[in-house]
């Protein structure tokens, strides 16, 4: 196309018909040339004034007029722009009202004329997304995608699961990978970040923190693969089950029947593995024949190292009689989950297929995969190879030297080495000298050998593996710093052209795809962001440059600059849980949009997690009801059906059962068990993420309690600033992990903005810690109803469970319960980055303080409160602080009470424990209580200090009893970390409350 348009114009200088203009100092003479040159200079006028109308914005700062040609006979104005004018995103709207006004600024003579306005070899329409066209009869076929049989059979799919989102990306492979990585650096014989640590997190992993949690669940939730050219499991420990050699004492069983396939294959090895050396080339495989029923299998069976969750990688051989429908049957303590898996793809590599629970040891019935030979078709081969479960320490050596990290955090040559790929074509391209460059250059490599397609034309003969990939995004943060109100912003890269600058795909389809798919990502996230929390977020520039991760790839490729990591208002943001789910979200659908588009086919988005979710007694039954939640940024997002999950006890969730209401019972459930639940809402484009987990159990005793869940708090840390100081303040507040967080370093520990970048080790401002860097560290996990419950069963109560939402229905009825125990954690009033966002996770609501109100009202209620802010929080609600007082009986002494992790009971009987021990550090398991409340009895009789920290002795917890009861405590009940405690605990106060009640009565 640039060509084509180049040598327009070169016909258009030597047409008599036409009258050429350049800039003024170029102009040659020609007739009238006095009439062409005023319409330039017009035009030129007009271009300047646009340039600098904020309001409008339709020309980008660096744009330029380069050039114009006028044809006299098809009366057609031609303006070639320079390449910085195509930095922005066009729409129909603009180019048309563009073209009018530039008309108009022409004159009269030209009135009549057509205006095309040309940029980096394109005419300004041709840079509109098809997504973006109004009328599909507009589309430009040419960037469209080839047609597909459909449904398509992916590499893997789980075919018991009930949703089918044929609307959302089913069958879809999508490429996806987070910045940089912990590589070794050749010059320097170290290991390191390819970043900087600044403002406690290091780009290398930061944008794990959004791909991981968020956005490659969503993806996957839509039905589509989603590979990574990076570890994605976070488990640090590794079992490896092969025929050749598996980790000790793991084991494979197979009947005679089985056969050894040949090589290569799989082989542990020694490992570290050195340079170019090839795990996936040292080993063999096996093969069964398929039958249309099971009669043969493959066992592997893991020794596990710890109970925990692991992700599972399948790995299979190349054989031309290859199914599409392996089937391995997972056994793990949640269940069984089927798997089919598409052996004539993806061969010699690791698969990932899930992540499941698995117990501690060997366990075949709970802990086994099993591949059996049955098939659609009968007599084909089935192959296997090792099975991989869990992530993983690094195991290449460089130098001599091996990372000392988990594999999740290293970069990706080291990955795609232990994955099994050719390293002169995917991973060692500057011959073992360049890690560095090796880890940008081989994701690009890496895409086009997961589909067969090369860069380098002299490698296209290679195989590859088949994997029909539809798309990939890099996504990175970028580097910049400003002392301003508006954040740096969100930069996107493309690249028009690939190798020997070509035009099209090896398919036939048109590059400018890239630019389509840019841009819907950046307008999605810009759009949502402005929405949702800043008015003025920053859109950078759309970037048509060679970038290795943007124009390699043979397939639809977008490089993504979020935000800058090194500009504290950009971090402010970034370090927000909530907002990293919201990116993620805005790019699961711009990839939904742009594929739809491409593919010609229409798409649902999938919903929000519900909320208003209840867990009730009655009799011996359950009744569960939620609420489906409507997404004001997409129409398409209602939920058309639910799934409800359950477990028991200690167990692992096993699969759902379907809900076309917003309710179900559960019939007859056993005494003395909690039963706990979890509901997504589902439709044509997927699964939405999971609700709050809330249960419910029946005791031996009469009474029952309402366990309140008010814990919905994900947030980033405190900050301080005040000229020059700025950055994020831990020992204030360490904010709360959304689940977990995998992106924290270490604390910020300088704040004075006037510090400049020296080099990656002395960053300047905001520059970070790194004792935590590769720690995982616990956040919100929504799942504490059951810890709660079950110390409540052992003091003899049945109990309940709902969201604080429910309450706001004023007809919700309290007569069922004897003890209301509300549950705030980390609850606390959360202001936004900048004044658009309203506070939340406000910790005494107006229907919580209600309903509690109430509840005070009936002669010998018990309420239990327990949080971290249960006092503070009330200090910025006049009417909250009243209600602590005059309600709850206690008052807030301070928010920093204590960093002992302890608490003591005061005057506690022989026969119980007067230590308790509650979570105060930063770990892996359960989140950390840094600030807890000291909060001490307002001046009554009733009412007394019940524990105090171990290290101060202020008041941790109060007692009050009259006609009714308050137990509050200024730590998380569920922060002690122990059952035996929290039931000790419990039982301590149950036991006060009762010889206070008999001295009461005497």
């Amino acid at each position: 196309m640039k060509k084509f348009l180049l040598f327009v114009f070169f016909i258009s200088l030597t047409s008599c018909a036409t009258l050429p203009i350049f800039p003024p100092e170029k102009i040659p003479i020609y007739p009238d040339n006095r009439s062409v040159h005023r319409l330039y200079n017009r035009i030129q006028d007009y271009l300047d004034v646009i340039r600098k109308d904020p309001f409008h914005r339709l020309i980008p700062p660096y744009a330029q007029l380069d050039s114009l040609a006028y044809h006299e006979d098809e009366k057609t104005i031609e303006l070639y722009m320079n390449r910085a004018f195509a930095f922005k995103p066009y729409r129909e709207d603009e180019v048309n009202w563009l073209r009018s006004q530039i008309l108009r600024s022409a004159g009269r003579r030209f009135r009549d004329a057509n205006v095309m306005i040309y940029s980096n070899g394109y005419e300004l329409y041709e840079l509109i997304p098809n997504y973006f066209r109004t009328d599909s009869t507009h589309y430009d076929k040419s960037r469209m995608a080839i047609p597909k049989p459909f449904p398509p059979v992916p590499l893997v799919r789980y075919p018991d699961h009930p949703v089918r989102p044929y609307n959302g990306l089913y069958g879809a492979h999508i490429a996806l990978w987070h910045s940089h990585g912990w590589y070794y650096e050749n010059r320097l014989d170290r290991w390191e970040w390819q970043r900087a640590r600044v403002f406690q997190i290091v780009e290398d992993i930061y944008p794990m923190a959004y791909t991981l949690p968020f956005l490659a669940p969503m993806l996957e939730n839509a039905g589509c693969t989603v590979l990574f050219p990076r570890e994605r499991d976070l488990q640090t420990h590794e079992v490896i089950v092969d025929q050749d050699s598996s980790t000790a004492p793991s084991r494979i069983k197979y009947n005679q029947s089985v056969q050894y396939g040949g090589s290569p294959g799989f082989s542990i090895g020694n490992p570290p593995y050195e340079s170019g050396e090839n795990p996936f080339r040292s080993g063999g495989w096996i093969y069964m024949l398929s039958d249309t029923v099971a009669s043969d299998s493959i066992v592997y069976i893991p020794d596990i190292p710890e109970t925990g969750d692991y992700a599972l990688y399948l790995s299979w051989a190349d054989t031309s009689e290859a199914v599409d429908d392996a089937e391995y049957i997972v056994h793990h303590s949640g269940g069984r989950t089927r798997i089919l898996a598409n052996q004539t793809m993806g061969y010699h590599t690791w698969v990932y297929a899930g992540t499941y629970p698995f117990h501690e040891g060997i366990h075949p019935e709970s802990g086994s995969i099993v591949l059996t030979n049955q098939s659609r078709a009968s007599g084909k081969v089935i192959t296997a190879d090792a099975i991989r479960l869990g992530g993983g320490m690094g195991n290449v050596s460089r130098n001599g030297r091996i990372s000392h990290r988990p594999r999740f955090v290293e970069g990706a040559r080291y990955y795609l080495q232990y994955a099994g790929f050719p390293d002169t074509l995917v991973y060692d391209l500057n011959k073992d000298t360049l890690d560095y460059n090796d880890d940008y250059q081989c994701r690009g490599a890496w895409v086009n050998y997961l589909g067969g397609t090369y860069v380098d034309s002299a490698r296209q003969d290679v195989k590859g593996l088949n994997i029909p990939v539809d798309l990939s995004l890099a996504f990175h943060t970028d580097a910049g710093s400003a002392r301003t109100d508006t954040v740096i912003g969100t930069l996107m890269i493309y690249s028009s052209q690939g190798l020997k600058d070509t035009l099209w795909f090896p398919d036939g389809v048109n590059r400018i795809a890239n630019r389509d798919f840019a841009d819907i990502v950046q307008t999605q996230i810009v759009d949502d962001l402005r929405r949702l929390y800043d008015p003025a977020w920053s859109r950078r520039g759309l970037w048509d440059r060679k970038y290795n991760e943007a124009w390699k790839p043979n397939v639809p490729a977008g490089l993504l600059e979020l935000l800058s990591h090194h500009n504290f208002l950009d971090m402010k943001f970034g370090l927000d849980p909530q907002f990293r789910f919201d990116v993620s979200r805005s790019i699961y659908k711009a990839i939904l949009k742009f594929l739809a588009t491409s593919q010609n086919r229409p798409y649902t988005v999938q919903p929000l997690p519900v909320e208003d979710f209840s867990v009730l007694l009655q009799g011996n039954n359950l009744n569960l009801s939620w609420r489906g939640v409507p997404d004001p940024l997409e129409p398409s997002a209602d939920p058309d059906y639910y799934l409800v999950y359950m477990r028991k006890n200690n167990g692992a969730f096993g699969a759902p059962r379907v809900c076309n209401d917003p309710f179900i019972t559960i019939p007859e459930i056993e005494k003395n068990t909690v039963y706990i639940f979890r509901v997504t809402a589902a439709n044509a484009g997927g699964e939405s993420f999971p609700s709050v987990v809330l249960s419910a159990g029946i005791a031996e005793g009469k009474d029952t309690a309402l366990v309140i869940y008010n814990f919905e708090r994900v947030s980033a840390p405190a900050t301080l600033e005040k000229d020059p100081i700025a950055g994020f303040a831990d020992f204030l507040d360490q904010g709360v992990p959304w689940k977990q967080d995998i992106s924290y370093v270490g604390a910020q520990y300088e704040y004075n903005r006037n510090v400049k970048w020296l080099d990656d080790d002395n960053p300047g401002h905001g520059a970070s810690f790194a004792d935590y860097e590769t720690d995982i560290i616990a956040g919100n996990t929504f799942d504490y109803t059951a810890v709660h419950g079950q110390a409540l069963l052992e003091q003899g109560y049945s109990f309940a469970s709902c969201q604080t939402g429910v309450l706001q229905d004023t007809s919700f009825s309290l007569s069922p319960y004897a003890l209301l125990d509300v549950i705030h954690g980390e609850q606390k009033t959360t202001p936004g980055v900048k004044p658009l966002q309203k506070p939340k996770y406000r910790v005494w609501t107006p229907s919580l303080k209600r309903v509690l109100t109430d509840f005070s009202g009936r002669k010998d209620g018990i309420i239990l409160v327990s949080g971290a802010y249960i006092g503070t929080d009330a200090l910025a609600y006049p009417e909250d602080q009243k209600f602590c007082k005059d309600i709850l009986k206690f008052t807030w002494r301070t928010n920093y009470a204590s960093r002992s992790g302890g608490i003591r009971a005061v005057n506690n009987f022989p026969d119980t424990p007067s230590l308790f021990s509650y979570v105060a550090e930063l770990n892996d398991t359960l989140y950390a209580v840094e600030s807890p409340d000291g909060i001490e009895p307002v001046k009554d009789h009733a009412v007394c200090t019940l524990f105090r920290y171990t290290d101060n002795n202020i008041s941790a917890g109060t007692l009050y009893h009259d006609n009714y009861s308050v137990f509050a405590l200024g730590i998380p009940f569920e922060s002690i970390p122990t059952a035996h405690e929290r039931n000790a605990l419990l039982h301590f106060v149950f036991k006060t409350l009762s010889h206070i009640k008999e001295n009461h009565d005497e």
